[in-house]
């Protein structure tokens, strides 16, 4: 979990500290809200109550924190956060700027980066898996660069494979990579087979040019 920023003042009439979140407040809230929500005194469960799904924990699956087995829960509880605390004498317009300059890259996020932000099921796993499986072979053949890496392109490039296993050869479109996201959300029935044919292309292309493609038109 990235890094999370307070900042310690003193309560002068209880005498004790204060930490207040200057970044990082949608992870713990995140996280209270899955532990123990009466913590939050606006916790909403229609906004904020969320489980496991079974695409990411079949076993875990729709379970509350108090449901899981005792041996997960005391490894939730032992997590380290890292954290920065900023001195009492951090000044309010210090910590404005501090979160402006984290918050804003001026980099705008692509469509794959948003598909990862907006959906989380099984087609996203299945795609997200095989991209990885395949990480060494991407770099040995230098179709992508570390930055496109960085930003998802294989990831997005391997849901396109899927796309023309599943509907046949023609060009790649972001709103059709969207509604393949979207419509299989839940269920992916085809897991298995794709995965199986997808893996196999990968080995016969790498057997048979793999050595090569880094010097041709491919190279990134």
């Amino acid at each position: 979990m990235p890094i999370v920023f307070l900042r310690e003042q003193m309560d002068l009439e209880l005498l004790e500290p204060i930490r207040e979140v200057v970044d990082g407040q949608q992870r713990l809230r995140t996280m209270i809200s899955f532990i123990e929500p009466a913590l939050l005194e606006d916790y909403n469960p229609d906004r904020d109550a969320f489980v496991v799904t079974k695409q990411h924990n079949p076993e875990l699956a729709g379970k509350s924190f108090s449901q899981l087995p005792a041996a997960i829960r005391k490894q939730i509880l032992n997590y380290d956060f890292s954290v920065h605390i900023l001195s009492s004498d951090t000044e309010d317009r210090e910590v404005l700027q501090i979160f402006a300059r984290m918050n804003s890259t001026g980099v705008k996020l692509n469509k794959q980066e948003l598909r990862n932000a907006e959906f989380y099921g099984a087609f996203k796993r299945v795609a997200y898996d095989l991209a990885l499986e395949q990480l060494g072979r991407w770099r040995k053949w230098k179709v992508f660069s570390e930055d496109d890496i960085a930003r998802m392109s294989e990831v997005e490039v391997t849901s396109d494979f899927i796309r023309l296993m599943l509907e046949g050869v023609q060009s790649m479109s972001q709103p059709i990579l969207d509604r393949l996201y979207r419509n299989n959300e839940d269920d992916f029935t085809h897991d298995a087979e794709v995965s199986h044919r997808f893996r196999l292309t990968m080995d016969k292309i790498d057997e048979s040019v793999g050595e090569i493609l880094f010097d041709n038109r491919f190279y990134a």
